[in-house]
């Protein structure tokens, strides 16, 4: 189980990386898809936190 969900957590990443902000409505989705994956969302939003994506990061924590 651990194996799937780390490739999940990296999937998301690199997501995050090819839409950048043009496509925001999908990495919102994206990223509301962690907040269902709890265990991992923690994780993407440091990650997030500490790229280009921190706007991402701020309005799907609130």
């Amino acid at each position: 189980m651990k194996n799937i969900n780390r490739t999940i957590k990296y999937f998301c990443i690199s997501l995050l990386f090819k839409l950048k902000l043009l496509q925001f409505k999908v990495i919102y989705f994206v990223i509301k898809l962690l907040i269902y994956l709890d265990k991992f969302s923690k994780t993407i939003y440091f990650f997030v936190h500490k790229t280009q994506y921190f706007s991402v990061l701020y309005l799907t924590e609130v």
